[in-house]
């Protein structure tokens, strides 16, 4: 495994000023992780959020996620024990691995985590990614999450 697979996903406009200011600062987690988000010219002029990507071990990945998802819940006045939505980016060549035949695949991460998923049928205007709708908790979502890009890490191993 020498590749580790970035996680991506979305976040909006307005909470990524809120969770990284205006100078860019990067989450407050241990060593080993990258975070990277979109600035205006680098998404699609149709995409109004953020493209945010995390890159470093699983565990780093892991906890960068946690604390991103704590700031989200928390600029958006969302209550820790509330559900809510976090927008992941999957290339399209890897949705088939992630939904799995038969659905199977996407339907063992729903039951292990306890979250609702939607994998998007269409990729994002001008880009080359779909987006996979995670719908829980916070440590739902983060094992979904995890779950998800496991199937493409093992891709990517491959």
């Amino acid at each position: 495994m020498a590749f580790q697979v970035p996680w991506r996903c979305l976040i909006p406009a307005d909470a990524a000023l809120a969770v990284f200011g205006p100078d860019g600062h990067s989450l407050p987690v241990s060593s080993g992780l990258s975070v990277r988000v979109s600035s205006d010219d680098e998404a699609p002029s149709t995409l109004k959020d953020r493209i945010v990507t995390l890159e470093g071990s699983s565990l780093a990945k892991e906890e960068g996620c946690s604390c991103l998802l704590k700031e989200l819940w928390t600029c958006q006045g969302c209550p820790p024990d509330e559900a809510a939505i976090f927008v992941l980016l999957v290339p399209t060549c890897a949705v088939g691995a992630v939904i799995g035949t038969k659905g199977v695949k996407i339907k063992e991460i729903m039951e292990s985590s306890g979250t609702d998923i939607n994998v998007g049928r269409e990729t994002v205007i001008g880009m080359s990614d779909n987006p996979v709708v995670v719908n829980g908790l916070r440590e739902q979502i983060i094992s979904a999450t995890a779950s998800i890009n496991a199937v493409m890490q093992e891709l990517a191993d491959r």
